[in-house]
């Protein structure tokens, strides 16, 4: 597989990324419906799937040639943070407060809501980007580049007033997901806060910054922040309870396991797309997942 994205980085960064995109909600829906998410008597929500998407995001760290050198666009991946230019630093803190933010709303969302749903809100990702780029980065597209955009947002809007209709409101005992209007709305304002973290992005990356260090960086912070709020909800002491429906512990733990390895994919082939086209196709990206 790395040979192929070493050869066609591009078409292969664009696959990968629409179908770990796709895949992503269908496996926390998994999880969700086989209620292998811990019970807390809490209103402090469970986000162990999001830990796993910044799990997989620090990984990038670890990844070695061919695939770092095409990530970096660079010859050698030898980085020294002494390097880096000057306000780097404090944008990449920025950059991961924001990241974090979205990560966390979009997480409180998709536990509301269908995956079918969650993947179709999600993709206005694609108009917040473009709006963004124009006001925060200065970038001014043709009309023939609004004009698509407005289609793709058309045709996303309507999806997700199918989706709406095709789904019942409330949950069942089951553990299945219907539409709410709370996890609707937390995913449009987390799509939101995403698309601005797609230009912060753009603007470290034209600074010669590799995208595995903005993407390790940012996976490593947000993970440590994770861990700590996962070991004080569900640790000693707590009243979480872990309940699976007829699952065994290792085959879960595998879910979980998968669930790291499809989300390290997204953001190795997310950050290849944003570093490569920029941070307005990468937006307009988003509708291939639905």
């Amino acid at each position: 597989m790395w040979k192929i994205w070493a050869r066609f980085p591009s078409a292969a960064s664009l696959v990968v990324y629409a179908g770990t995109g796709w895949l992503q909600p269908l496996i926390v829906d998994y999880l969700r419906i086989n209620d292998a998410l811990p019970k807390v008597e809490s209103d402090w929500p469970v986000l162990l799937p999001m830990l796993c998407n910044t799990l997989g995001m620090a990984s990038l760290f670890f990844l070695h040639h061919p695939v770092c050198r095409t990530l970096s666009q660079q010859k050698k991946m030898s980085f020294r943070w002494s390097e880096l230019p000057e306000g780097s630093h404090t944008r990449l803190v920025i950059l991961t407060i924001i990241d974090f933010a979205s990560g966390a709303v979009l997480m409180i969302g998709q536990l509301r809501i269908s995956s079918n749903l969650f993947v179709v809100l999600y993709s206005s990702c694609t108009c917040w980007t473009a709006l963004l780029s124009r006001f925060t980065l200065g970038k001014r597209l043709a009309t023939m580049q609004w004009v698509g955009i407005f289609c793709v947002c058309a045709g996303l809007a309507g999806d997700a007033l199918v989706s709406m209709a095709l789904t019942e409101p409330g949950v069942s005992e089951r553990g299945e997901v219907g539409a709410s209007s709370f996890g609707m709305y937390a995913v449009l304002a987390g799509s939101l806060l995403h698309s601005l973290m797609f230009c912060m992005c753009e603007s470290l990356l034209t600074a010669s910054i590799p995208a595995s260090v903005v993407c390790s960086t940012m996976g490593s912070g947000e993970s440590i922040i994770l861990a700590l709020y996962h070991v004080y909800l569900l640790g000693p002491g707590s009243s979480s309870r872990f309940e699976a429906a007829g699952r065994s512990d290792c085959y879960l733990l595998l879910t979980y396991a998968l669930l790291v390895v499809v989300c390290a994919l997204h953001a190795a082939a997310f950050f290849s797309i944003l570093g490569s086209m920029g941070a307005t196709s990468s937006g307009v990206l988003k509708g291939l997942q639905v």
